[in-house]
């Protein structure tokens, strides 16, 4: 991490944030299995390894300007590879013959670059007015196969989100109203999806005395979905029973709306 600080003027720092793991795993298992009134004896055997390659590097500049005006920059690329190998067996007893061999191999490479800007003025008595923009724009590229063959998926991201709030206090009151909206767009093979979303986000507060305040808050922010839940990628649990992602999933949103007391 580089850092250069001008105190209340700017500061700029630029970081590298490197990230390898492994992680691996064995089980084995001992099942029962029935269908048809039938009644099976198994066992079997599972392997997994995972290898995460996944650095980030972040650029950050902070200026103040006149007037207790300050604007913020950020912009933060991240690359993501995984490579996944697992083998589920299962054997049929008494003569362990095979009953299941689910052989899957997967390659996913991801980059994002999520850009920032924010601008904050200041008044008296704390009160604040805040406002900004922030894009992230993603891509991800992946090379599955299994037991149903060999698929390459490939798909496209991008999320806008632009706000502008207003902060403060007066005498025992607090407040926070924040006017935002969400932009999203995806894009894989199978769908595309593209809507805008408003997002505003309201704090209403009474500080009773120095140790109780209550407060109203309310938000609505997007729920997308991960990247496991729209891939086709698909892993077999039993025989019978297959797991995979939707890539039909649409984004959704949640509202919440809460009433907290605190007592310090």
């Amino acid at each position: 991490r580089y850092t250069n600080l001008v105190t209340d003027k700017h500061t700029f720092q630029l970081s590298l944030k490197p990230n390898i793991q492994t992680r691996f795993s064995h089980r084995d298992s001992t099942n029962e299995y029935s269908a048809n009134n039938n009644t099976e004896n198994r066992v079997g055997t599972f392997d997994s390894k995972t290898d995460i390659i996944s650095p980030v590097v972040d650029m950050y500049y902070w200026t103040k300007l006149p007037d207790e005006n300050e604007i913020t920059f950020d912009l933060t690329g991240t690359m993501f590879r995984t490579r996944v190998n697992h083998e589920n067996v299962e054997f049929l007893l008494p003569f362990h013959s095979v009953v299941l061999e689910d052989l899957m191999e997967l390659e996913n490479r991801k980059q994002s670059l999520i850009r920032e800007v924010a601008h904050t003025k200041k008044f008296a008595d704390l009160n604040r007015w805040n406002s900004g923009y922030k894009i992230e724009s993603s891509w991800l590229n992946s090379d599955i196969s299994n037991l149903f063959g060999d698929t390459e998926y490939k798909s496209r991201y991008l999320t806008q989100y632009m706000f502008s709030e207003y902060s403060g206090s007066h005498n025992r009151f607090i407040y926070r109203l924040s006017l935002g909206f969400t932009h999203i767009y995806n894009k894989s093979f199978e769908n595309k999806y593209n809507r805008l979303l408003f997002t505003p986000n309201l704090v209403l507060g009474y500080n009773m005395t120095d140790e109780q305040s209550i407060r109203l808050i309310l938000t609505r922010d997007p729920i997308i979905p991960s990247i496991s839940s729209l891939s086709n990628n698909a892993t077999l649990t039993i025989s019978d029973i297959i797991r995979r992602g939707n890539p039909m999933l649409r984004n959704g949103s949640e509202t919440v709306v809460q009433l907290k007391h605190s007592y310090i």
